[in-house]
């Protein structure tokens, strides 16, 4: 049996998060230079993915260790299954990706008794009666002192208008509904991962949404866009 050995610093996160204090900083003097807050925006993203992917690792180390404590765990133990990360924690919260589908469906709910249906079509997918595709994603809030901020993303050529669910409190989100014609206009300077998906950089500040374009555009006010606040139905044990 060959077992893989992960060889951590004990520095390394403290090493990270030191990063990312310093890239909000440079972030925060960078507004009028598109293509560094451009390249600091994506190293932000890729450090919040990896710090989420972290914090479930050692949800989920968290979980064998108890597991493996517990008087009732034996080895003819086989009809309980594993939990599985994404059913949420050990502290009973939601994972982030439930949370994302509770706001999802909220979003879907409220639509529907004002008479706008939509029918599924992907994962986060969706088609409007007037026949445009809508991609309906959702992210967590990043605090900073004068700011907050969100980042977001949809497969490229897979949506034509975009509704972007921003956390705002733990069971609280604010939708931007970006139409077809903000999406055309701005489409070809949209940032893409090397995966190809369109990436939203969301900020709050003043009470203001805004939503960034790379290039000369810059930082551009999306609040007329901005939609009532839909609240998730939360689990039992999450109240």
């Amino acid at each position: 049996m060959n077992d893989y050995e992960f060889d951590s610093d004990p520095d390394t996160w403290q090493s990270l998060q030191a990063s990312k204090t310093l890239v909000l900083q440079q972030m925060a003097g960078s507004r009028n230079d598109n293509a560094k807050l451009s390249a600091l925006t994506d190293w932000l993203r890729r450090e919040l993915d990896l710090e989420a992917k972290y914090k479930s690792l050692l949800n989920q180390a968290a979980g064998l260790v108890a597991e493996q404590q517990s008087p009732s765990a034996t080895s003819g133990r086989q009809e309980s299954p594993v939990a599985e990360p994404a059913q949420g924690d050990e502290t009973g919260q939601m994972s982030g990706r439930e949370m994302a589908n509770a706001f999802r469906q909220a979003y879907l709910t409220r639509q529907k008794e004002n008479g706008n249906h939509f029918v599924k079509i992907g994962r986060i997918y969706y088609r409007a009666r007037q026949g445009a595709i809508v991609g309906i994603t959702a992210s967590a809030e990043e605090k900073r002192t004068n700011e907050s901020t969100w980042f977001l993303n949809l497969k490229e050529g897979e949506f034509h208008e975009a509704v972007l669910l921003c956390q705002t409190a733990p069971l609280a989100a604010r939708p931007i509904h970006l139409p077809k014609a903000f999406i055309d206009t701005h489409s070809k300077r949209f940032s893409r991962d090397e995966k190809g998906k369109v990436k939203f950089n969301v900020a709050r500040r003043n009470d203001r949404f805004w939503v960034h374009i790379p290039g000369d555009v810059g930082w551009v006010d999306v609040q007329q866009f901005v939609e009532e606040e839909v609240r998730a139905a939360a689990p039992p044990e999450y109240l």
